[in-house]
């Protein structure tokens, strides 16, 4: 087991529980929050996940992302995050969306937005959590998405259809 206990909840995002995050079944509703960066250039961000995360292996996603752990907030989670997977520190986050997923899994996400004028090897990725990042253009993005979307994490095109604003 993983010993990190993550939240259950149900569909009004109300703690039922908690569980070892090896051991929460596809039906049950947990916490999970996501961070969308953008720089100046307008440009946006990615993380490829590690290549052995249970969903979404390998696929390109927000900057980052973590299930909240028993006794965390959204907001605690989302600094710790980005704080571990690709080591920003010191910016304000903006608090985005909050919606109900439902795909081969079922979780609450809730989004945040900051703009941060970093270059790349500004970042310092856990390769336990990131395989890889770079920042892309809307347009390119688009264009990736739409002739490989099995790259991409759902949200992505969640994002691109407008259902994630800022």
């Amino acid at each position: 087991m993983s010993g990190k206990e993550i939240i259950i909840v149900n569909d009004q995002d109300e703690i039922i529980g908690h569980k070892d995050r090896k051991l929460v079944r596809d039906d049950e509703i947990c916490r999970v929050t996501g961070l969308w960066l953008e720089n100046d250039k307008g440009e946006i961000l990615l993380a490829q996940r590690a290549l052995d995360k249970r969903y979404g292996p390998g696929k390109w996603g927000p900057a980052c992302s973590g299930t909240v752990e028993k006794g965390e907030s959204y907001d605690e989670n989302v600094y710790k995050e980005a704080c571990e997977e690709i080591g920003l520190e010191g910016v304000k986050l903006k608090r985005g969306p909050k919606k109900l997923i439902q795909q081969s899994h079922f979780y609450f996400a809730q989004w945040y937005f900051a703009k941060v004028d970093w270059k790349i090897e500004d970042f310092k990725i856990d390769k336990k959590e990131v395989a890889a990042i770079r920042w892309i253009s809307l347009d390119n993005l688009k264009k990736e998405v739409q002739e490989n979307p099995e790259k991409f994490v759902s949200t992505i095109a969640r994002y691109l259809k407008g259902e994630i604003q800022f």
